[in-house]
């Protein structure tokens, strides 16, 4: 199974359940499953179905995460693109790896220009929240697409995505994730923790992090992802209790800074079932302070 096939069984049992939550607003499976369709027959419709490299530069969102979902399903090639990494290290990514086609946010539109004036196997570049001055939106684009896409069935081996290790101790190396790969991390996770109907995730990590197939897990059940889209302690504490989250990652130095924040007891997390702490080593001192403060919750220390 593939992220793309989790989801339709949401969209399927739940289609009133909201899928997706940001600062803007809020989108259900119905209006996302037709959103995702519309995305992938015109990706298909034009070239740039199954196996195309499409790279996605964008901030955390709704409208971010509509797009992902709607290659998947086209059976494209997710390929991450963080934007806090210079112009010349993204353009000799995408160069690398055939990247044919540049989805990106508004607020990006002078960084992706730089890119695209660099990046010469780019095919094509559009906005995928607005028009803008050097092409068309992702909307305009799609407007004579269907609004169905009647998906073949994929090999469990075709590639999903490409990540990129952070290069710390060395050059950065690329990570190559078939659908396989994500089918199994999933049956891991459905194994060892509660995935039931109507949970509420709340997604913090950036959309270049793996951490987005964590925020997939819950598609099945009709759960909702809660989109924080910049990282404040303060505002996750809140948004615990405002949005009665069920599901939470986060690496250990954000933890820290939660557990240090003035507010930390202003707040109920009575609804924490699973809170999951990795992407650097965690003093046992500090996971026993978590358990204190975020009560009887599953604790699971991944890193």
């Amino acid at each position: 199974m593939r992220i793309i096939d989790f989801f339709d069984k949401g969209a399927t049992r739940y289609p009133d359940n909201i899928a997706f939550v940001d600062a803007a607003g809020h989108c259900s499976y119905r209006k996302a499953s037709v959103q995702t369709h519309w995305i992938a027959s015109a990706l298909h419709g034009k070239q740039f179905g199954r196996g195309a490299h499409i790279g996605i530069l964008a901030p955390t969102s709704n409208e971010a995460f509509l797009a992902l979902l709607g290659v998947f399903r086209a059976g494209a090639i997710w390929l991450p693109i963080n934007p806090r990494k210079s112009v010349a290290i993204t353009s000799e990514l995408l160069n690398r790896l055939d990247c044919e086609l540049l989805l990106f946010h508004s607020i990006y539109e002078e960084q992706a220009k730089k890119i695209i004036s660099r990046s010469p196997s780019l095919r094509l570049a559009l906005c995928i929240d607005t028009k803008n001055e050097f092409g068309e939106s992702l909307t305009e684009w799609m407007r004579d697409a269907d609004y169905h896409f009647p998906q073949a069935e994929p090999s469990p081996d075709d590639i999903s995505s490409v990540f990129l290790t952070v290069g710390t101790t060395g050059p950065a190396q690329r990570v190559v994730m078939t659908h396989r790969n994500i089918a199994a991390v999933f049956a891991n996770y459905y194994a060892r923790f509660n995935y039931y109907d109507n949970t509420r995730h709340l997604f913090v990590a950036p959309m270049t992090h793996s951490a987005v197939v964590r925020g997939c897990l819950h598609f099945a059940r009709g759960g909702t992802n809660v989109i924080m889209s910049t990282v404040d302690p303060g505002g996750i504490l809140q948004a615990i209790q405002e949005h009665r989250i069920t599901h939470l990652f986060i690496p250990t130095t954000l933890l820290t800074m939660m557990l240090i924040h003035p507010d930390i007891n202003l707040y109920d997390y009575s609804s924490l079932q699973h809170f999951l702490i990795g992407a650097a080593p965690t003093p046992l001192e500090k996971l026993k302070e978590a358990t204190e403060v975020f009560g009887p919750v599953v604790t699971e220390y991944d890193g």
